[in-house]
């Protein structure tokens, strides 16, 4: 979310200000900085929830919501992974007859009690005069001084008033033992609020970014939203992002979206792909930056042997973008083309038939080649690859996820058959985004 944030002035009194309840889902965008994700107050006296510059998950109160001296609780749980959602429920509840009752952190179902901070100033039935209080400025995605913006993504945040819920009010645990999202519930209160941030507009106010989907009408606005807010990538539907092999160069940014890479670097990003009798696959990828790589798909046993320019020409299909020259495991059968370059500001289309052991490389819109023959016994990936001599190159990929500006169908681009993705070119007949609701319907 870069530097967007989300903020509200309460304008209701509290249903009960010694009872509350915080929720939301999480995905990192980057580590190693404070990073909050909901705030009250002002910059003398505030309560604010957020992963902090040691990355770990951290509550703390100037004033203890309310009571004298600070309360500050940071778990000793790591929170690393870029490519997770992660879940953390906090509540508060100063009826509690033992101190270290009065605020708990669960993150994903499990309560954390291994702290590295353990400071609780709390006092026995206090007010709360912060989070859910009435003409308090409410924040979310940064701390109260509009600093430390959260970097991710979000999904779900709740808050309930007056009460506390049980984490399972949230999400649940598989039968994989993996902790989902599950559609939350609540009496909310009367400043409670849920925000899913469907939509893309600014105002505070239905069909906004920030609307308030509890019933409530506790609409948030939002600042500095970034091109296509309302991501579709949620707990509940994951798209598929970019992958790095560890000992190989390049850099991979904007939660798994986009790449840079090295020169002759070999593979620097990889998206798997499942093979099934009906996995059929579009993938698309804008060029920020670059014009010497090569853009393909090659057996996952095969990664190992893509460190040279020879490598790639003998050990995947690949899309040259310096001359348009497609390689095709040691063939070449399409050669230097103009119309087959891509560079800068160019958007590239991958139609994949993992059962045919086929791909179509389409350019604005149009294809511009194709080819066929690998060895589909292993899953094979979609690779970004470095030649010897290439420089520097960006690429965006969208599987359905798109960070850059769409600007097809009114702004809408399309989405494929299942209505799932938004692209700048529209999905073929039977081609679907490459999703994990797609992936369980299609892929195997």
């Amino acid at each position: 979310m870069a530097n967007t944030y989300l903020n509200k002035t309460m304008g209701s009194a509290s249903t009960n200000s010694k009872k509350w309840t915080f929720s939301t889902w999480f995905r990192l965008g980057a580590f190693n900085r404070g990073q909050a994700l909901f705030s009250a107050g002002d910059t003398s006296t505030y309560t604010n929830i957020q992963v902090n510059s040691n990355n770990y998950f951290q509550v703390y109160s100037t004033n203890s919501m309310g009571g004298s001296g600070a309360t500050d609780i940071e778990t000793r749980m790591k929170i690393l992974d870029t490519s997770a959602w992660y879940h953390c429920v906090v509540q508060f509840d100063s009826t509690q007859s033992t101190q270290a009752d009065r605020l708990k952190i669960y993150i994903n179902g499990q309560e954390q009690t291994n702290l590295i901070t353990n400071t609780n100033n709390i006092a026995l039935n206090q007010d709360n005069d912060k989070i859910g209080a009435n003409g308090v400025p409410h924040y979310i995605g940064t701390y109260v001084a509009n600093s430390n913006y959260f970097g991710g993504t979000l999904s779900q945040t709740a808050f309930v008033d007056g009460s506390v819920v049980a984490a399972t009010n949230f999400g649940e645990t598989d039968t994989s033992g993996i902790w989902k999202v599950k559609s939350a519930g609540a009496t909310w209160g009367n400043n409670g609020f849920l925000l899913t941030y469907e939509s893309a507009g600014a105002s505070a106010a239905v069909s906004n970014f920030g609307e308030d989907k509890s019933g409530n009408g506790n609409h948030f606005a939002s600042n500095n939203l970034p091109t296509n807010p309302n991501t579709q990538h949620t707990p509940e539907n994951l798209f598929a992002q970019w992958d790095k092999p560890s000992q190989l160069g390049g850099s991979i940014t904007n939660n798994g979206i986009q790449e840079t890479t090295q020169d002759n670097a070999g593979v620097v990003a990889s998206l798997a792909m499942p093979k099934g009798s009906t996995s059929k696959w579009w993938i698309e990828m804008k060029c920020i930056a670059g014009n010497n790589n090569a853009i393909g798909i090659c057996p996952a046993n095969q990664t190992f042997r893509l460190k040279a320019s020879t490598g790639i020409n003998n050990y995947s299909i690949t899309l040259y973008g310096a001359d348009g020259r497609v390689f095709s495991f040691g063939s070449t059968p399409q050669g230097a083309d103009g119309g087959r370059q891509f560079g800068a500001g160019d958007i590239l289309n991958f139609k994949i038939d993992m059962n045919g052991g086929t791909i179509e490389f389409f350019k604005s819109g149009s294809s511009i080649g194709s080819a066929e023959g690998w060895n589909n016994t292993s899953y094979p990936l979609m690779c970004i690859l470095s030649r010897k001599g290439g420089s520097s190159q960006t690429m965006s990929l969208n599987t359905g996820c798109p960070d850059y500006s769409i600007t097809s169908n009114s702004g809408n681009g399309y989405a494929d058959a299942a209505g799932y993705g938004k692209f700048q070119y529209q999905p073929p007949s039977g081609y679907y985004a490459l999703c994990t609701k797609n992936i369980a319907a299609y892929g195997g």
